[in-house]
């Protein structure tokens, strides 16, 4: 078990009862376990064997979050996205989904899907981070980007495991 002490966090073996500190990598100072996960410094010289079972603990718990919340709000959300799609293809030519290239976590490649937002080709020219008042944008793309509509298609990738609902937002290779 765990106590937290004035001086910082102490464990307690359940065999004996005695307590140990666990200090920071660089310095005397004692801190929390969980600094580590939420940036607040590093955990022990010596790693405690706690620290891993946490941290899986964590990423499985976070796993089954992401899992279950796309689960539930996917059938919610495809009427909603073929709504989008419809309008998308009714008011502008090509393809009412957009994919596109992503690293992931370890710089792992994955495909993003979402509802295309701008006129076709719109990166002929190479490509620019979107700006305020963006011309490539189209004028249905305006609304599904101010209500984030567009991003909906997203609860598929989260579903997969390849992004999580909290978390960095995944980059294009090129930039």
């Amino acid at each position: 078990g765990r106590e937290l002490s004035s001086g910082g966090c102490r464990t307690v073996s359940p065999e004996t009862g005695s307590h140990h500190a666990i200090r920071d990598h660089t310095s005397t100072k004692r801190i929390h376990p969980m600094s580590k996960r939420i940036g607040m410094g590093k955990v022990g010289t010596e790693r405690p064997s706690i620290a891993r079972p946490v941290n899986a603990h964590y990423r499985t718990l976070k796993r089954r979050l992401d899992t279950s919340v796309s689960c539930l709000l996917l059938p919610i959300a495809l009427p909603v996205i073929a709504l989008c799609w419809i309008l998308v293809k009714l008011t502008s030519r090509g393809p009412g989904f957009y994919v596109q290239e992503r690293l992931g976590q370890h710089g792992r490649r994955f495909r993003i899907y979402k509802i295309r937002t701008m006129y076709l080709d719109s990166e002929r020219y190479g490509i620019c981070w979107c700006r305020p008042g963006d011309p490539r944008i189209t004028p249905v793309g305006r609304i599904l980007r101010s209500t984030h509509l567009d991003e909906l298609p997203q609860l598929w990738n989260i579903l997969r495991g390849e992004m999580s609902l909290v978390g960095p937002r995944p980059e294009r290779p090129e930039i």
